[in-house]
């Protein structure tokens, strides 16, 4: 029940802000840009929704548990060069 209703309020949320994109049109073209976004977000919610609980059911973890100076590090945001963390993160490729 709490997907649905979720569901419906990111619906309503999307239909509403499609339809005000096209306010300056006929009413039935208003209606139709509302419909759309409201088809487009719902499609989206359930793929999310379905792959989430795909995942949960599949019990996906990682594998990658941090060490006490991973966490030193992150307190301050430097690495022991003394570099900004996302700079390290980045030169050694998002790992």
């Amino acid at each position: 029940m709490r997907y649905l209703k979720l569901w419906v309020f990111t619906a309503a949320i999307a239909f509403f802000l499609a339809a005000l994109l096209a306010i300056k049109s006929e009413f039935p073209v208003i209606m139709a840009a509302g419909v759309l976004g409201a088809v487009a977000v719902s499609i989206i919610f359930m793929l999310v929704l379905f792959i989430v609980k795909l995942a949960k059911r599949e019990n996906i973890h990682s594998d990658f548990e941090p060490s006490q100076s991973d966490m030193r590090r992150s307190l301050n945001g430097f690495d022991a060069e003394g570099k900004l963390m996302i700079y390290s993160w980045l030169w050694r490729g998002g790992r």
